[in-house]
């Protein structure tokens, strides 16, 4: 983008006046700009908005398959891989909501969050760091079968990182991705066209509750875009 003056002048450029897009429709935009150009690199791989976008695509279509619904709230305890971009757009495209959970909570902070989330889904590495996910989450379903209130969760869909089998209860991301398969373009379409509200809520993060219980934070897409626009304006 060149310089610090010439990025800005461009960005007052492109985003001038201010597109109002939901966080998909925002990357599609520059997916079409920036097809090819890289957009995220990791040490193990590189993806690029084109990428994004069809990743983004499959997997809201599995979404659907799956059943998740407009406003359903879709908790995602996952480590810093590409696999969190693909499913925080995804849920844009079809109305959902993303609830990112930090990964170095403990069981009883985790079990705290997912209820007060009211998460039907769930998208866990099976292993972060040493920590198994996976089962701390098993572990917090079993707590609350039929015992108080239950959880609102309907799913969990692991994504493995270890050798070992993901357990009967959960789906795999591979089933979970199969499942796509079976949804046309047309539903996609269809719940994307109901979807696309700048100023519904997209992302629910939570404090660090250093004063009591963490509280969810409900940010729109707006909210994002701005934030990241002023970002890109603002950096040296």
């Amino acid at each position: 983008m060149g310089n610090t003056s010439e990025r800005r002048a461009w960005l007052g450029q492109e985003y001038a006046p201010w597109p109002r897009r939901t966080l998909s429709d925002h990357f599609s935009q520059l997916a079409l700009q920036f097809g090819e150009h890289p957009l995220l690199i990791t040490p193990e791989r590189t993806v690029t908005y084109a990428e994004l976008i069809e990743e983004a695509r499959s997997i809201a279509r599995s979404m659907l398959g799956m059943g998740v619904r407009r406003r359903d709230h879709i908790a995602l305890l996952l480590g810093n891989e590409p696999e969190f971009l693909f499913l925080t757009v995804a849920a844009s495209m079809i109305g959902a909501v993303a609830v990112p959970l930090n990964t170095m909570l403990r069981e009883d902070e985790l079990d705290y969050l997912l209820a007060q989330s009211d998460a039907k889904w769930v998208f866990v590495h099976q292993s972060i760091a040493g920590v198994d996910h996976e089962k701390a989450i098993a572990a917090i379903l079993r707590a609350h079968d039929g015992v108080g209130d239950p959880l609102a969760i309907e799913q969990v869909v692991v994504l493995a990182t270890t050798d070992s089998p993901v357990q009967e209860e959960f789906q795999d991301w591979e089933y979970f991705r199969a499942q796509g398969k079976t949804i046309p373009e047309a539903a996609l379409g269809a719940r994307h066209a109901i979807s696309r509200y700048p100023d519904e809520v997209i992302n629910i993060i939570y404090t660090s509750g250093t004063t009591g219980q963490p509280k969810g934070v409900m940010l729109t897409s707006d909210m994002l875009l701005r934030c990241g626009y002023s970002s890109a304006l603002s950096c040296v």
